[in-house]
């Protein structure tokens, strides 16, 4: 599209896009955001998007996407700039060894396949993310590496992903957290140790609600001072 490089927004989203390749938008360094959003894309060349270096939003929502190329973002010199990446309702997998930039304020990965964990190239490159979304993925078990970097997250959403166990200390790292959904989950009260969620001081929604919690320990909520929204419907 070199006849248009003064543009800077740009909506292709709705078509029948199917593959982005390493020469799309080249020419339109002016760009602050692109929704490809409902396309059929499957496929992301190395550098795609690497020439967007003002690129403030990328909305890949509702594709068909298994897999990003490493380098769509760029490799040496990511986007500088990217505050938004959006990569919901996809069929991702995993996005490791992807590289993603560290000035991401929002990370939306709800409803794919991801099912190891975190992946590692969200843990340790998107640590400034203050909105951080999981949910409908295929996580099972939530391990302390997978939030160990990313500490700035104030609204994590982990609902719906048959998620049955915590581990002691995963949430130690998310001291800033506000917002908290767990709900739609198997998380049983005997997976849940007293201290989850101990190092969130600062929360002040928790949503547990559709769970398989017999019962609440005692002492699970009491570093919560701030708490304000408790949602435990619909457990045994």
């Amino acid at each position: 599209m070199s006849a248009f490089k003064s543009i800077t927004f740009l909506d292709l989203s709705l078509n029948l896009i199917s593959f982005i390749p390493a020469i799309f938008l080249r020419h339109n360094s002016r760009l602050l955001h692109l929704n490809l959003s409902h396309n059929n894309i499957s496929a992301v060349e190395a550098i795609a998007f690497a020439y967007l270096i003002r690129l403030v939003s990328i909305d890949l929502s509702h594709n068909r996407l298994e897999y990003l190329n490493q380098s769509a973002f760029g490799q040496n010199i990511l986007l500088p700039d990217l505050r938004h990446l959006l990569l919901n309702d996809n069929r991702l997998v995993s996005l490791d060894p992807l590289y993603l930039p560290g000035s991401l304020d929002s990370l939306l990965l709800h409803r794919n396949l991801l099912s190891d964990g975190l992946p590692r190239c969200v843990a340790n490159n998107v640590q400034s993310a203050g909105v951080l979304t999981l949910s409908g993925n295929r996580m099972e078990t939530l391990r302390p590496i997978d939030f160990q970097f990313t500490n700035q997250v104030i609204e994590l959403q982990l609902s719906d992903m048959a998620l049955d166990e915590i581990e002691e200390g995963t949430l130690d790292a998310l001291k800033p957290l506000l917002v908290l959904d767990l709900s739609q989950n198997r998380l049983r009260s005997t997976h849940l140790p007293e201290s989850t969620f101990w190092g969130l001081a600062r929360l002040e929604t928790l949503n547990l609600s559709h769970n398989l919690l017999g019962f609440v320990a005692g002492g699970l909520l009491r570093q919560a001072r701030f708490l304000r929204i408790l949602d435990l419907r619909n457990n045994s």
